[in-house]
């Protein structure tokens, strides 16, 4: 829920500058680059759009930015609300940086909390995180420090830095390696186990909840369902031979009595024509099968072979 109201806050806050944005340049060129030089100080906030932008100056106040590929690089003495495809921050944030983008990078150092809805986010070791960082993201590999908590919402996430609170992840795999340094407990929320090293330290242990259909899939109850269907098909397997032979012997009789007399009179003859027809059979409903004029004539012949098979 926290997360769903960041990112309406992401949407709400974008929607006045799209807008006005659109009606300044109506009919304009399309921005292709923005750049705030590094020799250039904003006291003011900034907004930016285009295909690119680079931000390499000094922003006293929060920056607003929706664009292609965005750049930091400068330092920011406030709010960094980003939107972009690609974003790379390598600069200094003083306050908060929440972005939405398909791939994220972060170098520098932000000052309190970060918030990140992404595809791809990667926290070099050069990066440090003031406070807490939340993540939703498809792959996430946190190599930075976090001087507070981590939460994360991901498909793949590898740790390999020191994390001086607490761990709380939603995950598909999770990758602890022997780097990492959680100050607090790691608690994750998966259906496979964590890959933890274990020379990794981890302070205040490790506790995994698996989903109920991990329960269900490996508890006892799943052992014994698995058991009962085994033993269900063999009843059903039975059931089935012992219809066909009441079948048999209500309506083939007398076919049934012949079958027998000639397997006593001449057990090697009976047991040379019943191999050669098991193998015939097949190999004629192969023939059939793969011509479209023999598909009648070869379902048929399946059947016979099944029932010669259980008979």
């Amino acid at each position: 829920m926290e997360i769903c109201k960041r990112l309406c806050f992401l949407i709400f806050v974008f929607i006045p500058f799209f807008l006005q944005a659109f009606e300044n340049h109506n009919g304009d060129d399309e921005v292709d680059i923005v750049v705030l030089p590094s020799n250039v100080v904003v006291d003011n906030d900034y907004f930016a759009y285009g295909r690119s932008i680079e931000i390499s100056g000094t922003v006293n106040g929060d920056v607003y930015v929706f664009g292609g590929q965005v750049y930091f690089d400068g330092t920011v003495n406030g709010d960094i609300i980003a939107a972009a495809g690609s974003i790379e921050i390598s600069g200094t944030v003083s306050k908060d940086v929440r972005i939405l983008a398909g791939q994220a990078s972060i170098n520098g150092k932000i000052g309190r909390n970060l918030t990140g809805v992404t595809a791809t986010i990667e926290l070099s070791p050069s990066a440090n995180i003031g406070n807490n960082a939340v993540i939703v993201s498809g792959n996430a590999d946190i190599e930075s420090v976090v001087n507070k908590h981590l939460r994360l919402y991901a498909s793949s996430v590898r740790i390999s830095d020191q994390i001086k609170g607490n761990v709380d992840a939603y995950v598909g795999q999770m990758r602890i390696t022997s780097k990492a340094n959680i100050g607090g407990k790691l608690e994750y929320w998966s259906n496979s186990t964590a890959l933890i090293d274990p020379t990794a330290h981890i302070g205040n242990g490790v506790i995994h909840h698996p989903s109920f259909f991990y329960k269900f899939f490996h508890g006892k109850f799943s052992t014994i369902l698995k058991v009962s269907s085994k033993l269900a098909g063999l009843l059903m397997n039975f059931c089935y031979s012992f219809v066909i032979g009441l079948i048999m012997l209500r309506y083939f009789k007398l076919r049934i009595d012949r079958t027998i007399d000639t397997l006593n009179r001449k057990p090697l003859q009976s047991l040379i024509a019943g191999t050669v027809l098991m193998v015939l059979l097949p190999l004629a409903f192969l023939v059939l099968i793969i011509t479209i004029l023999g598909v009648p004539l070869a379902l048929p012949l399946l059947s016979l072979t099944r029932v010669s098979l259980y008979t």
